[in-house]
């Protein structure tokens, strides 16, 4: 049986050597609705070859023997059932470095659902320690019930995936606040330019959010934060242009405990999000654990470390592999003058196989 596989594999393989032009067609796909579209005209016989994005690809079905090869480029996937649909047009996406979801994907670091998360979490829920300037301060607007600002920075992200996309995301945050009593309510303005080996991408939103602060002791504070936020995303692949809307909200609870030397902080929260493509695995709920732990070396400067843990509790149809990862940091923080800080901190994601990211951001802090 395996020999017979072997020659049909072998006749196969030389019948499209022979007969490029008779056998293979050229498509192009930016996106899985236009891969989907190529799946549908061609994938329907037991074997075939073409070519997407100048890339070939052809597959043989050995229905005696039960057996399947698939073949991208200089990739060969064994016993895939190439009638699968969604994960022949997954598989393939993943292959070509065509964007799932998102800018990237739903499942990496950078997608929108990850980054609204990580926001929520770094600037509401556990934020890093403010130099006491910074803090009396912005106790003194509070209680002139004035807007403030917050979260201000630029960041630059290099990222690094397994095979050859790779690429840097540059972007920057401005968060507003309103405090009124016990409650404090605000947005965030995140942005970024993603500049990727396959594709380049604008992404904007805004996250709307509401938080109450519960004093437990005089240096225990609880906080309980809930929040809405849309994100778009216009990127550009192979030349044509495409975008995606992603849409969604959470709830959290932080806990800060603080000394005059030290504060530390620790938090969870909960964020769903979903994405406006026609695809199976358009949503995405994760759960974020971390802590923080600040230093005031002086009264106008602090030291910070810290760490968070995402987990993807996602109930996903097909295997993305690894989506679970780590986050480590360090910030400092200074004050120059009662109404000016500066802060400049690294980021590094840690504990997934098949991407690596180190972050710098800069930011910066008006308190008038």
């Amino acid at each position: 049986m395996k020999k017979l596989l072997v020659v049909h594999l072998c006749l196969f393989l030389l019948l499209a050597g022979i007969f490029p032009a008779l056998s293979q067609a050229s498509y192009t796909a930016n996106n899985l609705d236009e891969l989907g579209a190529i799946y549908d005209e061609n994938f329907g016989q037991e074997s075939g070859s073409i070519e997407v994005n100048g890339t070939s690809i052809f597959w043989f079905v050995d229905s005696f023997n039960n057996t399947t090869v698939l073949e991208v480029g200089d990739q060969t996937f064994e016993n895939i059932d190439i009638y699968d649909r969604e994960a022949v047009i997954l598989l393939i996406a993943r292959e070509l470095g065509i964007p799932l979801t998102s800018a990237s994907s739903l499942d990496e670091p950078t997608s929108a659902s990850a980054t609204t998360s990580r926001l929520v979490f770094t600037e509401l829920v556990v934020p890093t320690v403010q130099t006491t300037t910074e803090k009396n301060r912005q106790a003194q607007q509070k209680a002139q019930g004035a807007v403030r600002t917050f979260g201000g920075s630029l960041r630059t992200e290099w990222v690094d995936k397994a095979g050859d996309e790779n690429g840097l995301v540059s972007g920057f945050n401005l968060g507003l606040a309103y405090d009124v009593e016990n409650f404090t309510f605000g947005v965030m303005l995140p942005y970024d330019y993603f500049n990727f080996d396959s594709f380049t991408a604008n992404r904007i939103g805004s996250i709307l959010f509401g938080q109450y602060h519960l004093s437990l002791t005089e240096e225990l504070e609880a906080t309980f934060t809930a929040n809405l936020n849309y994100m778009f995303t216009d990127f550009r692949i192979l030349g044509q242009d495409d975008d995606l809307n992603t849409y969604g909200g959470g709830l959290s609870a932080g806990l800060r405990f603080s000394q005059e030397l030290y504060e530390l902080g620790c938090g969870v929260s909960y964020q769903y999000n979903q994405d406006d493509v026609d695809f199976e695995d358009d949503s995405q709920d994760l759960v974020k654990v971390g802590a923080n732990v600040g230093y005031r070396v002086t009264p106008d400067q602090v030291v910070n470390l810290f760490g968070t843990w995402t987990y993807d509790a996602t109930d996903y149809t097909y295997d993305y592999g690894d989506t679970d990862y780590f986050e480590i940091g360090t910030e400092y923080r200074a004050n120059f003058s009662e109404t000016w800080a500066l802060n400049v901190g690294y980021r590094k994601v840690v504990d997934l196989e098949d991407y690596d990211s180190d972050m710098v951001y800069l930011g910066t802090s008006w308190q008038f």
